[in-house]
C-alpha cells in the first residue's frame, strides 16, 4: 500500500458520500419548486465547472465537503444584515427557498442525510445480493485470559459466559455467523447488553448468554477473546521468513519446545522468548517434522481463509443490506450517546482520518484482488455514509439538523422565524463546526502521525 493510493482512494471516497449527500438537496429542490444556483463538490473558488439551465455544477479548490446554493441565500443575508435584523421574514422571490412551505424546506434539508442513509442500504443489498468474498479468521476463539499479552479483568465476559478455548461460535443473537469479523460485529454494537450466542463444543451444540464490556476506547463491546487461527504459515520468496527456510503451507507446532495449537499460542510463546534470541521452530510438512531457526525481528505470516458471503436470494440481500444498516446506526447512536457523556472523544474521526481508513482499506483490497478492493470500498463507504446521515441530524446550527430544528419552530409557531435568527443561527453553527474542524483535524494528525500506517 502506497500513500498515494490512500490518498487517493480517500479522497474518492469522501468525495462519493458528500455528492450522494448534495444529491439529496439538489434534486429535493428541484422537485419541490426551489432553483439550485451552485451545486459544489469542495468549497471555494472553483476549479471547473460547467454553467447549464442556470445553475453552475462544479469542482472547488478545497477538496473536503461540498455544498448546494439555493436562490434566496444572498437575499437572507442581505436582510439580516440590514435594518438592524428587524425583518420579520426574509424575501420570497420566485423559486427561491425562502419562498418555499415551511414543510417543503423541511424535506430539502432532510433530503441530504436520508439520501446517505439510501444509498448506504443499496449499497450493501447490491453487495449482499452479488455475493462476495472476505479474509477473515474463522469464528472459533481463544480466550484472552488463556493468553494474556497485558492486563486482562479478573473475570472477562467470555469467562463469566462459560466460553472456553476451542469453542466455535455459531450465531449470535439468532444470526448465523463462520467469521471472526462477524462475531466481531455483533458483539461491537451490544456494549452492557445481553446476546445471546450458539456454539460447538467436542460435537455439541450449546448456548451461552454474555455481556460484553464496554470499551471506551473505540465505544464498543469486548468479551476478550482472540480469534483461533491455525499456525499455517504464508509465505513469499524473499521474506525473512522464506530466507530462514519456511514454506508456504508449513505448520507451525512448537516454539522453543512449547507445543503450539494456534496463532495466539505462537506470539505468546515469542513473547516468553524475549526476542533477543532465534526462536527454535518445529514444523510439519509433507508429514514430516522439520526444526529450524528463525532469527530474531524476522516475521511470519499465517494463511488467512477466505469465506463467501451473500449470493443468496433478494429477499435474503435486502434483510442483510438492511441489517448491517441498522447495525452501524445503533453503534453510531451509542457511540455519541458515550460522546455526550464525556467517554473518548479521540475515537471521533475527522475528514482526514476518514479519508485514510476509507483509503488504507481500498488499498489493502486491491492488493488482494479488484474484486477485494471494491468490496472495502463500498462497504466503508456505506457505513461512514451512515454515520454522515446521523451526525448531520443533530440539531446543531449549520447542520442539516440545526435548520430543520428552525423550521419545526417555525411549523408549530406558525409564523417565520426571524431571518435574523436564522442568519446569526448559521454564523454562530459555522464558527463551532470550524472550531471543530479545527480540533479534529489536530486529532486526525496525531492519529496519523502516531503510527496509523
Amino acid at each position: 500500500m502506497t500513500l498515494l493510493s490512500t490518498v487517493l482512494f480517500g479522497a474518492l471516497g469522501l468525495g462519493v458520500m458528500v455528492f450522494i449527500h448534495e444529491l439529496g438537496h439538489f434534486l429535493a429542490a428541484r422537485a419541490n419548486g426551489v432553483h439550485v444556483e451552485v451545486f459544489s463538490l469542495g468549497w471555494g473558488t472553483r476549479l471547473v465547472g460547467v454553467h447549464h439551465r442556470g445553475t453552475w455544477y462544479q469542482i472547488s479548490w478545497f477538496p473536503l465537503g461540498g455544498y448546494c446554493k439555493m436562490r434566496g441565500d444572498e437575499a437572507l443575508r442581505e436582510v439580516s444584515a440590514s435594518h438592524d435584523g428587524a425583518a420579520d421574514s426574509a424575501p420570497a422571490e420566485e423559486g427561491s427557498f425562502n419562498a418555499a412551505a415551511t414543510w417543503r424546506r423541511i424535506v430539502i434539508i432532510a433530503a441530504g442525510p436520508l439520501a446517505n442513509l439510501l444509498s448506504a442500504a443499496l449499497l450493501l443489498t447490491l453487495l449482499w445480493g452479488a455475493g462476495f468474498w472476505v479474509r477473515s479468521e474463522p469464528s472459533r476463539v481463544v480466550l484472552a485470559a488463556d493468553f494474556p499479552p497485558g492486563p486482562v479483568p479478573e473475570e472477562t465476559p467470555a469467562e463469566a459466559a462459560g466460553l472456553q478455548t476451542g469453542d466455535v461460535i455459531t450465531a449470535v443473537d439468532g444470526r448465523a455467523i463462520s467469521t471472526f469479523q462477524e462475531l466481531g460485529e455483533g458483539i461491537a454494537t451490544s456494549p452492557e447488553r445481553p446476546v445471546e450466542l450458539l456454539l460447538l463444543r467436542d460435537g455439541r451444540t450449546l448456548s451461552a448468554s454474555i455481556t460484553p464490556s464496554l470499551d471506551v476506547e473505540s465505544l464498543t463491546g469486548r468479551i476478550w477473546v482472540y480469534p483461533w487461527l491455525d499456525p499455517v504459515v504464508a509465505v513469499a520468496p524473499g521474506e525473512s521468513a522464506a530466507v530462514a527456510g519456511l514454506r508456504g503451507g508449513d505448520r507451525v507446532v512448537a516454539v522453543n519446545g512449547t507445543r503450539i495449537e494456534h496463532t495466539v499460542g505462537y506470539a505468546a510463546a515469542r513473547r516468553a522468548s524475549g526476542g533477543e534470541a532465534p526462536l527454535a521452530l518445529t514444523v510439519e510438512r509433507d508429514g514430516a517434522t522439520v526444526d529450524m531457526k528463525l532469527p530474531p525481528g524476522a516475521a511470519i505470516n499465517f494463511v488467512l481463509p477466505r469465506f463467501r458471503m451473500g449470493g443468496g436470494s433478494i429477499v435474503d440481500a435486502i434483510a442483510r443490506g438492511v441489517e448491517e444498516t441498522g447495525r452501524t446506526i445503533r453503534l453510531t447512536v451509542r457511540g455519541l450517546g458515550l460522546l455526550f457523556r464525556g467517554n473518548a472523544a479521540s475515537a471521533v474521526a475527522g475528514p482526514i482520518r476518514i479519508s485514510y481508513y476509507v483509503g488504507a482499506a481500498t488499498s489493502q483490497g486491491f492488493q488482494e484482488s479488484l474484486g477485494a478492493g471494491l468490496v472495502e470500498f463500498t462497504r466503508l463507504i456505506a457505513r461512514i455514509s451512515v454515520v454522515l446521515f446521523l451526525m448531520n441530524l443533530l440539531p446543531m446550527p449549520a447542520l442539516d439538523g440545526g435548520h430543520i430544528a428552525l423550521y419545526l419552530v417555525e411549523l408549530i409557531r406558525g409564523r417565520p422565524v426571524r431571518p435574523a435568527l436564522v442568519y446569526q443561527a448559521r454564523r454562530i453553527g459555522f464558527s463551532l463546526l470550524l472550531v471543530l474542524a479545527v480540533a479534529l483535524t489536530f486529532s486526525d494528525i496525531r492519529f496519523l502521525v502516531g503510527g496509523a500506517g
